[in-house]
């Protein structure tokens, strides 16, 4: 009797058993096909970016690297579609713990969001009217352009003599060495300076089209690379080839490939020896990790939001904050940043790895507003980017260079936030481009009234200037 009741005991467990049994199992098929759909959709899209590049760069050549529909769809597919495809293993390579249904989530916005870029990017005319180049600036800008350059080169030597000591003692520390530099740089306004170094070379250069005015960089370079950082040569990089891509209308797509795998293989390397090999990890796994690392760190605050649920309590407030920080002097923006830190740095704090963890635009979205906020702000990254073309390509040699800074910075659309970048763009546009804006039309606007009032003071009527070029 007793051999019955134990029977029945374990019939009736396993009854109650199986259904959860079956139901976990139903689960995890479920989320392992989810998740291959999504890997399939992530990977169809980024051939399509991909096939449609090499289409355009064969059929319009030089031309693609001014559309900005370029950027935006390599930038959507780097940020975006690349870490998504390695989230699973990211997640237990680097321990984050992070549930399947985060993980799912993470992927299927990461689709919904390159998705919406991708294809807004293809309708309509963006980036099918032609670049015009048929401009050189004035005489006289160039050589207020020539001064300005000349005044800010004198200005970044100095600043790198009275510093570069004391990079090169902590340069084996690579942390203390980047805190460093950003100190550096704050204090004496590099960022700012290197703006306006840009913009000055480019007037320089497309009037004389000497391409050694770019050598003017050095100083600033030099100062970060004693850092061990990147950032501000990457941007420099494409600043000057950009330039030198409209002048020459050449690509160089091969030479260029070389060179940042060059690039890539040596700066991984030296990362990979600084931080050290994991024990036991695949080496290939680990160089592909740690080249890639730009993009799956920024990436990984997304599944951390979704898991842990953390919005901004004033999101209005924060994000205006945030944006004007960068404009306010160190002082007065280390107070501001008392009350209002920056998303990736507060997020950064709360994981605790220390490292920083920068958001980007999806994080930056769904922060601030949550799910609206994903949808917006895709759509208004494209429209933003169409504005900013539309008005650059009407606009003769100011809105070239508009252009090629707005090109040269679009990463940290991507990198930072849609909504931070908008709200910085008006400051940044009056501060520096109205300036020299002014600077390239004042000599039209002189010919004008010389014209109508005849020869004044200085101009080629008067044999004052030695001759005039023509704009």
């Amino acid at each position: 009797m007793q051999e019955y009741s134990q029977r029945e005991a374990v019939v009736a467990t396993r009854k109650s058993v199986e259904p959860q049994e079956k139901a976990a199992f139903l689960t995890q098929s479920f989320a392992y096909i989810l998740g291959l759909v999504l890997d399939l959709a992530l990977l169809c899209l980024a051939v399509n970016v991909v096939f449609t590049l090499a289409r355009d760069l064969l059929k319009n050549r030089w031309q693609i690297l001014f559309e900005v529909r370029t950027y935006l769809e390599i930038y959507a597919i780097a940020y975006f579609v690349l870490p998504s495809l390695l989230l699973v293993q990211v997640n237990e390579i680097q321990s984050w713990n992070f549930g399947t249904s985060t993980l799912l989530l993470s992927k299927a916005i990461s689709l919904f969001f390159a998705g919406v870029v991708v294809i807004l990017c293809s309708l309509g005319k963006m980036g099918r009217r032609p670049l015009s180049l048929d401009f050189r600036p004035s005489l006289f800008s160039a050589r207020i352009g020539f001064v300005l350059l000349g005044v800010i080169v004198l200005y970044s030597a100095v600043v790198l003599l009275s510093t570069s000591a004391k990079l090169v003692s902590i340069s084996n520390d690579r942390i203390a060495s980047a805190e460093m530099y950003l100190d550096i740089a704050d204090a004496f306004q590099l960022k700012k300076v290197q703006f306006l170094l840009l913009a000055a070379a480019t007037i320089v250069f497309w009037r004389w089209r000497n391409p050694i005015v770019f050598l003017a960089v050095v100083p600033l370079l030099a100062l970060e690379l004693l850092s061990g950082g990147r950032t501000t040569t990457f941007f420099v990089i494409v600043f000057v080839y950009l330039n030198l891509v409209a002048k020459y209308h050449k690509v160089w797509a091969a030479k260029i490939a070389v060179v940042l795998v060059i690039l890539l293989v040596f700066t991984t390397a030296n990362r990979l020896q600084y931080q050290g090999v994991v024990e036991g990890r695949d080496l290939l796994q680990a160089f592909t990790l740690t080249s890639l690392g730009e993009f799956i760190q920024t990436y990984m605050t997304l599944p951390y939001l979704l898991e842990t649920g953390t919005v901004s309590s004033s999101p209005i407030l924060q994000m205006v904050a945030v944006s004007l920080a960068g404009l306010l002097p160190g002082s007065l923006r280390a107070t501001l940043d008392g009350s209002f830190l920056s998303p990736g740095s507060e997020i950064a704090a709360m994981i605790g790895r220390g490292y920083g963890l920068a958001f980007n635009s999806i994080t930056e979205s769904l922060y601030y507003f949550g799910i609206l906020g994903i949808i917006l702000a895709p759509i208004v990254m494209v429209l933003l980017a169409r504005l900013v073309e539309s008005t650059s390509r009407r606009s003769g040699f100011s809105g070239f260079v508009f252009l090629v800074l707005f090109i040269v910075y679009l990463r940290l659309l991507f990198r930072e936030g849609v909504f931070t970048y908008i709200l910085s763009v008006p400051f940044v546009y009056t501060v520096y481009f109205v300036p020299l804006y002014l600077l390239v039309h004042i000599k039209a606007s002189r010919r004008r009234i010389s014209r109508q009032f005849g020869p004044t003071v200085g101009s080629p009527g008067l044999g004052l200037t030695g001759g005039s070029h023509p704009n």
